[in-house]
């Protein structure tokens, strides 16, 4: 049975790589006129990866069973598991105070307010991160968004614009800051070379355990 490729991207690349959304969706990236037959032939010899993955990805979706908003239900931030708590007369649908606090009543729409408030603190946060990253680097990004991508982590453009989803709010600090630099390198380098990874490194030193504790861990941060 052939492999289904669930989106195909050409640019100016000049390898062909594949990417496992966390959403179990393949994706090819593939230089702008490179030969369809090539793909083909290079997911047939990365046929055993690409199945591996998506049972990978099955079985931890099996595992995360979606949140309840109850009380005494825990959540993440920064890496930290905080419970919740029904209040009754909070000034604010959602607070934080070493746990969440959410107004009475508001249960039934509280994914929603907790999604507002992650996308708030990892603007508020992330920016830092960029700032900091960058002025003691000399890198100038050009604008930060915050999005709602499920299937990466982050990205930057052409134009040098950083995208990050909101949930790397969700993760340890040290992870985001990961993150954070990956992009920040592709400011520099557009690819994944080897002087890509170089630029990491100078920055990151240990960034190999982050990266390899991102892809064991990452999708267990989630909403």
């Amino acid at each position: 049975m052939p492999i289904k490729i669930d989106k195909l991207i050409r640019s100016r690349r000049r390898s062909i790589s594949l990417e496992i959304t966390r959403e179990a969706q393949l994706v090819v990236r593939m230089p702008r006129y490179a030969n369809v037959r090539e793909v083909k032939q290079f997911i047939l010899e990365k046929r055993v990866w690409i199945e591996k993955k998506i049972k990978e990805i099955a079985q931890r979706a099996n595992k995360n069973t979606p949140k309840r908003f109850i009380p005494g239900e825990k959540f993440y931030y920064l890496g930290e598991k905080y419970p919740l708590k029904n209040i009754k007369g909070q000034s604010t649908k959602l607070k934080f105070n070493n746990g969440f606090y959410l107004e009475e009543g508001n249960t039934p729409v509280a994914k929603n307010i907790f999604t507002k408030w992650y996308k708030r603190q990892a603007k508020l946060n992330i920016s830092k991160r960029v700032s900091w990253y960058s002025t003691l680097y000399k890198l100038r990004p050009n604008k930060i968004k915050i999005t709602s991508a499920s299937g990466r982590w982050g990205s930057c453009t052409t134009q040098g614009n950083l995208n990050f989803t909101w949930k790397l709010i969700l993760l340890p600090l040290k992870i985001l800051d990961y993150v954070v630099v990956h992009e920040l390198a592709h400011l520099k380098q557009p690819n994944h070379s080897k002087i890509f990874w170089v630029e990491v490194e100078k920055m990151l030193p240990d960034y190999r355990e982050r990266r390899k504790w991102l892809k064991k861990n990452g999708e267990e941060y989630t909403l």
